[in-house]
């Protein structure tokens, strides 16, 4: 079907003369290779940096901003390719206008695509407007909520240190790679207290390295033991 029109289209050149040849825009057939929108100077106010990377994504060798066939100044440009090469810019109504089937219906679906894109933009503009007034307007409790946090974390991180500082003398006594002497040594460096049965175990790692079982210097090291953690 493409094929066909794409004929057709050079047949009615050759008997009819395409406007755009004989407006001395190249040899047909013509094709639409692209479109291009000229970004709004809100734009430019709200986004300065969308703006200049949209001016920086502008086609190059096309003349963007000008109608090649009627003069008319563009937003919305329609980047055509000559089949001799020549490269232009032409707005959709003179496309129309030519009578060229298949160059107006590539143009119709590039032309949806434009209003399609500008219909989503406005509906992220929309919420980002949106999302800024509710900053603006919760600002005090998103600021209090902040703080609050910060001190829960100040707390927690000043909890850990105390714990890190309270079981240290421990870490020498944590030798080895069994699962028990790994969690103990991660909990501790970490800042995590142990707890239940995993205290009692300790003591007796802690009393085993200041004497054997039963031995005087074994107790006494229990006893410095239940000091050390309070």
């Amino acid at each position: 079907m493409h094929q066909m029109r794409r004929l057709m289209s050079v047949m009615e050149a050759e008997e009819t003369g395409h406007p755009f040849e004989m407006a001395g825009l190249g040899l047909a057939p013509f094709k639409c290779v692209g479109a291009y929108s000229l970004p709004s100077p809100s734009l430019a106010e709200a986004n300065p940096q969308a703006y200049n990377n949209a001016l920086q994504e502008m086609p190059r060798d096309y003349g963007v901003g000008t109608c090649a066939y009627c003069g008319m100044s563009l937003v919305h440009n329609f980047l055509i390719n000559s089949s001799d090469s020549r490269k232009f810019v032409v707005g959709s109504e003179c496309v129309a206008k030519t009578g060229d089937k298949g160059l107006s219906d590539a143009v119709k679906v590039k032309a949806a695509r434009i209003r399609h894109d500008a219909r989503r933009a406005k509906v992220q503009a929309r919420r980002e407007i949106d999302r800024q007034k509710w900053m603006t307007d919760n600002a005090d409790r998103l600021a209090a909520e902040k703080l609050e946090r910060e001190a829960k974390e100040a707390v927690i991180q000043a909890q850990r240190s105390q714990m890190q500082m309270k079981w240290k003398f421990m870490l020498p006594h944590l030798q080895g790679d069994s699962p028990f002497i790994s969690s103990m040594r991660d909990s501790i460096e970490s800042g995590e207290e142990p707890r239940g049965r995993a205290v009692t175990i300790l003591g007796e790692i802690y009393a085993k390295d200041h004497g054997r079982r039963g031995s005087k210097g074994y107790y006494d090291a229990l006893d410095r033991f239940a000091e050390l953690i309070g």
